[in-house]
């Protein structure tokens, strides 16, 4: 079984979480058990805590966030700041609230960085 669909069985079919705001309660020890990266888990849990302030559709909340977060300032928006969230992070939840953005690919940063250093 891969881990998501073990998180799926054990989180979503039991309706531990059904929203964000369910997600920012869960707890860490009990879903390392299924994913071992905490730091991961604490990422997400931020992340989800301020979306579900934006409102209580967590599809609204992300469109929401995503419709009023910019690349120039990503630095500064309430989810770039959160420790461990990077731009390729950022990125991809634009692009999951609908906005239609590039996201960095690894490889392509990386080779960029070598070319310029």
């Amino acid at each position: 079984m891969s881990i998501v669909e073990e998180f799926n069985k054990k989180f979503i079919e039991n309706e531990k979480i059904k929203s964000l705001k369910d997600l920012t309660e869960v707890d860490i020890d009990e879903s390392r058990k299924v994913w071992r990266n905490k730091r991961s888990w604490i990422i997400a849990k931020n992340i989800a805590s301020y979306l579900s302030t934006l409102s209580q559709d967590d599809k609204l909340a992300l469109r929401t966030w995503a419709r009023n977060a910019k690349l120039e300032n990503w630095r500064e928006d309430p989810i770039g700041k959160l420790k461990g969230v990077g731009l390729i992070t950022f990125q991809y939840l634009r692009m999951m609230g609908g906005i239609d953005t590039v996201m960095p690919d690894k490889i392509v940063k990386s080779v960029v960085n070598e070319i310029f250093s």
